[in-house]
């Protein structure tokens, strides 16, 4: 039966193109690895390398096994590192509630950086309107949300104040109201008003109702597209509408009673008493400064 320091050997061996370079990566004498390769050709009985030339060359056979070793090795060492991770009480999973609109560019590292620490933790990330994050996260469904800020007091969950995002009015660019040179909210009442409301009914706290016409959606990427489409008019986050106010089909709107674009605070919101293992309380921390910007 092979061992893993056999398939070690046989991949460096590979890899370095000789036997010598092969024992210098592995720290271990030419003649140890010669023997460990050898011992892999007699117990599969095939050739691995073809030794008539100065230096070893792969064989047909050998390139094949090759392959099967490295996924072998790659396994043994996920293996390890999943022990290890489990010694030290890491979560084995993770279920994070997050606002689609909080997805921003600064997220992206942070995900990056917890996959090469935490390995071992499978992460379940679920899209969810700000109001749904408050009952996952307090009914331990996920461990942490990222939501805009509720104002009302929740006894279930502890809130962190991260920071900001700035929304801004749009509509369609052939909405009535994309016509107008100054907007007031006398004018908003007369077109259908485009919001967000989760499945209990609940909608951002920050966004009054206006309009006597509403339509609602428990997404606000949802609702850009229904805006896009003329079918209202909505607050949504700037950093959403880039690529519509470039291509045209969307407009800020030039509202007389916002000076400059309103800021929605966001929330990191954990369950109350909770207890965060290595993971959780790595990622609690490393998401504290994504919204400082704004």
């Amino acid at each position: 039966m092979y061992s893993l320091d056999q398939l070690r050997a046989f991949v460096a061996a590979a890899e370095q193109g000789s036997f010598s370079g092969a024992a210098r990566r592995l720290g271990k004498a030419q003649s140890a690895v010669s023997q460990a390769i050898a011992n892999l050709e007699i117990d599969w009985g095939v050739e691995l390398f073809d030794r008539r030339t100065r230096k070893p060359m792969l064989t047909d056979k050998g390139v094949t096994l090759l392959a099967h070793a490295r996924v072998v090795l790659n396994q043994a060492r996920g293996l390890e590192i999943a022990a290890a991770a489990l010694e030290q009480e890491q979560e084995t999973t993770l279920n994070l509630a997050v606002d689609e609109a909080l997805m921003v560019s600064a997220i992206e590292p942070v995900l990056r950086e917890f996959a090469e620490r935490f390995p071992a933790t499978s992460l379940a990330l679920h899209a969810v309107a700000s109001p749904d994050v408050l009952a996952l996260v307090a009914g331990g469904r996920a461990q942490m949300g990222l939501m805009f800020s509720n104002l009302s007091f929740h006894d279930e969950v502890d809130s962190c104040y991260l920071g900001e995002l700035p929304f801004v009015v749009v509509a369609s660019s052939t909405h009535p109201l994309a016509k107008l040179e100054a907007v007031r909210l006398a004018d908003l009442c007369v077109y259908r008003q485009l919001m967000v409301r989760g499945f209990d009914g609940l909608g951002l706290e920050q966004v009054p109702p206006v309009s006597a016409q509403q339509w609602w959606a428990n997404n606000l990427f949802l609702l850009r597209e229904l805006a896009r489409q003329g079918l209202g008019w909505s607050y949504v986050p700037q950093h959403m509408i880039t690529q519509e106010l470039a291509a045209g089909s969307l407009v800020v709107l030039p509202v007389v009673f916002d000076h400059k674009p309103w800021r929605a605070p966001v929330d990191r919101v954990v369950a109350r008493g909770a207890k965060p293992g290595p993971a959780l309380s790595w990622l609690m921390a490393a998401v504290t400064d994504c919204f400082s910007e704004g």
